[in-house]
């Protein structure tokens, strides 16, 4: 809904949000404490449930420095050890290895759609496509660096072959070297100078 801010002696429009996932509630307003006081008259909530987050769906949040303001940040840190933690026992118990100090989550060499090794059984295939899922997630809660090379393995779920679950395996092994990554909500807004773009008529292109 939209809502008016007052900064600097100067009132602003914003937009003020309530993020809803199953019984989960997030509320990004001016005053987040009233929009869920409003809420509780109608859908009861737990006392000690209404303040600041620190978690939500998975994701660890918390305020932190941002220049001369504060900003929210989350991590995923906590849902990805987990997450790297189930894939080694699964890999323990079917033969395979996540490797250890990976720099990147994909060789920027390899070609999903050109993979002509051998196709997985219905086993590993499950396994792969369960994994894909599992990272997805990690994407949602802030790992945007893997977004490309789970979209490509992703592509393969159909019918994934040895290859997809090898590269899976390296995205796994980038987790566990890389767990503690963080995604800062900057508030502030970039300045840009427009004379610096140029200025063309496209049809004259």
């Amino acid at each position: 809904r939209p809502a008016t801010k007052t900064k600097g002696g100067i009132s602003v429009e914003v937009y003020e949000y309530i993020l809803v996932y199953t019984d989960d509630l997030l509320v990004i307003a001016c005053e987040p404490k009233g929009v869920l006081l409003k809420v509780d008259k109608y859908f009861h909530l737990k006392p000690d449930s209404v303040g600041e987050p620190d978690i939500y769906l998975g994701s660890k949040i918390r305020k932190v420095q941002c220049g001369d303001s504060m900003a929210w940040a989350q991590s995923s840190s906590a849902y990805v050890k987990d997450a790297v933690k189930d894939a080694e026992k699964w890999c323990h118990e079917h033969g395979f290895k996540i490797p250890a100090k990976v720099k990147i989550p994909m060789s920027s060499t390899y070609r999903p759609e050109l993979d002509v090794s051998e196709v997985l059984s219905q086993e590993y295939a499950s396994w792969y496509r369960s994994s894909i899922g599992t990272i997805r997630w990690a994407c949602e809660l802030g790992r945007v660096d893997l977004s490309t090379e789970t979209s490509m393995l992703a592509s393969h779920m159909m019918q994934p072959w040895v290859g997809h679950l090898m590269a899976l395996l390296q995205v796994f092994g980038y987790l566990k070297s890389h767990h503690n990554a963080c995604l800062v909500h900057d508030p502030r807004y970039s300045e840009i100078d427009h004379s610096k773009f140029l200025k063309a008529d496209w049809v004259d292109f």
